[in-house]
């Protein structure tokens, strides 16, 4: 059987439709969970930030903002990896 005689067995391009449209569904539970991390790391350093006023320095805890930089920059990695995802996903249709 041959990869176009195997590819139309298999639905063709209804069925090539049918995965990038459940693609497009993982990309938006992605960037979901992608503005769940970065809203927890705000809020966590929005927190730093009160008690560090609050307490001056009593507050000895390393700085949530400094601390926080390597993942809010992982975050927008993913980020852009989903959204160029996104986009060949389109240039494939």
């Amino acid at each position: 059987m041959t990869k176009i005689e195997e590819f139309q067995k298999k639905g063709a391009i209804s069925n090539f439709k049918n995965v990038l449209d459940g693609l497009a569904g993982l990309r938006a539970n992605c960037g979901q969970m992608l503005n769940d991390c970065e809203a927890t790391l705000t809020e966590e350093e929005t927190f730093d930030a009160q008690m560090r006023a609050m307490n001056g320095p009593k507050w000895t805890a390393l700085p949530s903002n400094g601390m926080n930089g390597p993942y809010k920059q992982n975050i927008s990695m993913y980020r852009t990896k989903v959204d160029q995802a996104g986009a060949q996903d389109t240039n494939s249709m």
